[in-house]
């Protein structure tokens, strides 16, 4: 059972402020994957990746991580040095288990943040030596934790998932650690919300077009995050709010839009506005989707154990045609060696029947001859 002391939570808040940080826009839920590989002397090494479902009112695909900076205009290269920063709290949390827990230490995590709830998964995967290379491992991650399965995947990744349902999987041990998130999801982050689309959600009724007004962000202030974790801990904080708002990710807010662009914005959301629809006409909508994306589930869910289903009918009747065809193999076989043995002795026969025919030859003229020579002796005499 591993020991969350004060010190590894404080790193979870930490991991929380910058994966706030890092997704420019609001969300409902958030999914993270990092894996630590040690190789002797060597640094350690591994991966990161993370999700997040955009929130809005219906149903929306998960981001991914490396998609942000071309979907939002942000410069790649100050982005993912953002990112390896997130990667190094990783690092540093396994590193601080070390210290509290002996004995063999978790290969990989997993973290997800849905309905304001923290939750993190530890497995204890030999990486190494691992049935799935990493990219098969990342399919089998998102179908497990983002429901992204075989009907939405390439021909590649299905026969990935259905070598998956089929049993070719990696039993190792998993913890878990569920808590309440530390920090507030309504916080500055990389680039800031539109506060005044916000109102209009607000004011008892929605608008039909999920239509985000298009936004141009060049360049990030600045991009240096310290991952001085000693220092940081030093510093003696009233709350963990009042931590948060003294951390330097504040120092990293893309500038806005310039002012005709607000005015832009305003005009979009008066159109807008001119065309929502009752809260309830889009709940009952919301209710449809919902009750579709169910039923396909279990249609899919349905369509997967008849797949698995028939795959272990065909192999049931191999193994039946390989019993049968050994049997008729056997039965040849042994017709075969009868065969054999009637011929070896019909020929035996024949050749015993040529002896006595043989002897017979040899013997007969050797009475006669006794028999002469018995009468020529009578004669004599």
């Amino acid at each position: 059972m591993l020991n969350h002391t004060k010190q590894i939570k404080e790193i979870y808040e930490e991991i929380q402020r910058k994966l706030l940080y890092l997704i420019p826009e609001k969300w409902e839920s958030i999914y993270l994957y990092s894996s630590v590989i040690e190789n002797g002397k060597n640094a350690p090494t591994g991966e990161l990746f993370f999700y997040y479902i955009p929130k809005g009112i219906f149903r929306k695909n998960p981001v991914n991580v490396y998609e942000v900076p071309g979907k939002f205009n942000i410069d790649e290269n100050q982005y993912l040095e953002l990112v390896a920063k997130l990667y190094d709290d990783i690092k540093i949390l396994r590193e601080e288990f070390k210290k509290s827990e002996p004995g063999e230490m978790w290969s990989n995590i997993t973290i997800s943040i849905t309905n304001m709830k923290f939750r993190a998964e530890y497995s204890y995967e030999d990486l190494v030596n691992n049935t799935f290379n990493s990219y098969e491992r990342h399919v089998i991650w998102r179908y497990k934790y983002l429901g992204i399965g075989p009907e939405q995947v390439s021909k590649k990744d299905k026969e990935i998932l259905f070598r998956y349902f089929n049993g070719a999987r990696n039993l190792a041990e998993v913890e878990e650690y569920n808590a309440g998130i530390y920090v507030e999801q309504d916080t500055k982050n990389i680039i800031e919300y539109n506060t005044e689309e916000d109102e209009i959600e607000n004011d008892g009724y929605i608008r039909e077009d999920d239509i985000v007004p298009e936004k141009k962000y060049n360049q990030i202030k600045s991009h240096k995050i310290e991952n001085n974790w000693d220092s940081r801990r030093k510093k003696k904080t009233e709350t963990m709010w009042s931590s948060y708002h003294n951390t330097s990710l504040e120092q990293y807010v893309i500038k806005t839009s310039n002012d005709n662009e607000k005015k832009k914005n305003n005009e979009k959301r008066i159109k807008m506005q001119q065309q929502r629809i009752p809260k309830e006409l889009i709940k009952n909508r919301e209710n449809e989707m919902q009750n579709q994306q169910i039923q396909q589930q279990e249609s899919d869910k349905k369509q997967l154990e008849q797949s698995r289903i028939n795959q272990q009918e065909i192999y049931k009747q191999q193994l039946e045609n390989l019993r049968i065809q050994e049997q008729r193999n056997q039965k040849e076989q042994m017709q075969e060696q009868q065969k054999q043995h009637a011929q070896r002795r019909k020929i035996q026969n024949q050749q015993i029947k040529k002896q006595d025919i043989q002897k017979e030859k040899i013997n007969k003229p050797r009475r006669n001859q006794i028999l002469l020579f018995s009468e020529d002796e009578t004669e004599e005499e």
